[in-house]
């Protein structure tokens, strides 16, 4: 439930004049975690850099412990129930996985960023399927980072090293390409963090642009927003990216150690409370209406 348009946030809809004040306040209200687990290793409950985050239909905590080449599971207390996963290239292995999300059926997609592919996983961690590979033609990756679902259950993919969007259908045949390398509208350094609303439009975190980029589902630029810089609005590598469910852009600004709020359009509205984080890369709101946060320096996960 990451990346997409969700039931039950933190936000709810209000159409009053003051519904942005009141966005704004339940954010920027936000100090102190509920819930901390995991710490630096690499045994059960323990992080080596885990880069992303994702909640199931039971509000399960799915995270990419990335530098261990493992997923590891939580209940929604944080309490350990499985993990899946080594070092390799062979099926349901990993070689630094960065990229989450989990469709309808609980399936786990994962980005398997140095295997240059996307392996799919039921909800206990058993191998469906896999597809991709190294290379720059339609449907093959130079690490793929980021990825999401829309509505229909379609799979896009942030083409990171060929500075690209793939986007793919449920079964991971290829549909469709956009983008290319630069600093125009519409072209990506490194795209990274990817995310689609409830409108269908592609949200992009042009990672060495220090941007954020809004595009239609055909891949038409719209808008874009942020610069490189510590002020609000600005960014120093915006990582991965969530929706709320009034189309808020939420982004892991990572090298800033914050996670900053814009609107639809790309308005800046707040930073999340006066919180100490330490190298956020992912966020996700779960169903609980709860906010999670990954932190990759610390090698822990913040509840929200």
């Amino acid at each position: 439930m990451k990346g997409k348009h969700i039931k039950n946030s933190p936000i709810t809809i209000d159409v009053n004049p003051f519904s942005k004040a009141k966005l704004i306040h339940k954010y920027s209200q936000l100090i102190k975690p509920q819930l901390i687990f995991g710490t630096n290793g690499q045994k059960d409950t323990e992080f080596m850099n885990p880069y992303a985050v994702a909640t199931n239909s039971l509000g399960e905590i799915v995270v990419v412990d990335s530098w261990n080449h493992r997923i590891q599971v939580f209940d929604k207390n944080g309490k350990f129930k499985l993990s899946f996963g080594s070092s390799g290239k062979g099926e349901g292995q990993f070689n630094g996985p960065d990229g989450i999300v989990i469709d309808k059926k609980d399936n786990i997609i994962i980005a398997d960023t140095d295997n240059h592919r996307i392996q799919i996983f039921d909800s206990k961690g058993n191998f469906i399927k896999q597809f991709g590979k190294n290379g720059k033609d339609d449907g093959q990756f130079f690490r793929p980072f980021g990825v999401t679902l829309d509505n229909e259950g379609n799979i896009y993919v942030a083409d990171f090293g060929n500075h690209r969007i793939q986007i793919f259908d449920s079964e991971g045949k290829f549909l469709k390409k956009f983008g290319k390398e630069g600093v125009g509208n519409g072209e990506f350094n490194y795209p990274l963090g990817i995310a689609v609303n409830s409108r269908g439009n592609i949200i992009v975190g042009d990672y060495n642009n220090h941007r954020v980029q809004i595009l239609s589902s055909t891949g038409q630029f719209i808008q874009k927003f942020g610069q490189q810089g510590s002020g609000d609005g600005e960014f120093k590598f915006p990582w991965h990216i969530t929706i709320d469910e009034n189309d808020s852009i939420l982004v892991a600004d990572i090298s800033n150690n914050r996670i900053q709020i814009f609107d639809s359009d790309g308005n800046f509205l707040t930073k999340l409370g006066n919180v100490n984080l330490s190298s956020p890369t992912d966020i996700v709101l779960d169903k609980f209406g709860r906010i999670i946060i990954v932190e990759s320096t610390s090698s822990q996960v913040s509840v929200f």
